[in-house]
């Protein structure tokens, strides 16, 4: 064998024997994941009362999987993979979500940097379904995890 190539083996073995050893590094999630799994949006009063129930659905990662949403005489809306965003930084979580003609925005304060189970903030929403239009620029709100 050559010297070069005697080389290359040993660079390989080498760079092989710390991670049998130490293990892999672990990749840690991103603040998102607090997010993850499913909270409902309690709006104040201010909201239209036909909006009963709406419900957001984050994945581990903290990205928003679904938006229900349930109307008086419930009638329910699902949309999977909303276009959008979520973004936690320390107790702060904005959410950013457009759907058509729908969308909604929350910014609020988490109870929690690692567990959070509810956050209050704003929340602004426009909903087009059928013959129901629901249009709230923002409106106080709480997101209650389930």
């Amino acid at each position: 064998m050559t010297a070069k190539r005697n080389r290359s083996i040993l660079l390989i073995a080498g760079s092989v024997l710390p991670a049998g050893i130490f293990g892999c590094p672990q990749v840690l999630p991103p603040p998102e994941a607090a997010m993850e799994g499913t909270w409902e949006v309690i709006p104040d009063d201010t909201v239209d009362p036909r909006l009963t129930d709406w419900i957001l659905t984050f994945n581990a990662n903290g990205e928003l999987t679904q938006v229900t949403y349930t109307l008086v005489g419930g009638e329910t809306v699902r949309w999977n993979d909303p276009q959008g965003s979520t973004d936690v930084d320390e107790d702060q979580v904005h959410i950013s979500v457009a759907f058509g003609p729908n969308g909604f925005t929350f910014d609020g304060t988490l109870d929690s940097v690692k567990t959070p189970t509810m956050a209050t903030g704003v929340v602004g929403t426009t909903v087009t379904i059928g013959g129901i239009e629901i249009s709230e620029p923002e409106a106080e709100a709480t997101l209650v995890k389930q």
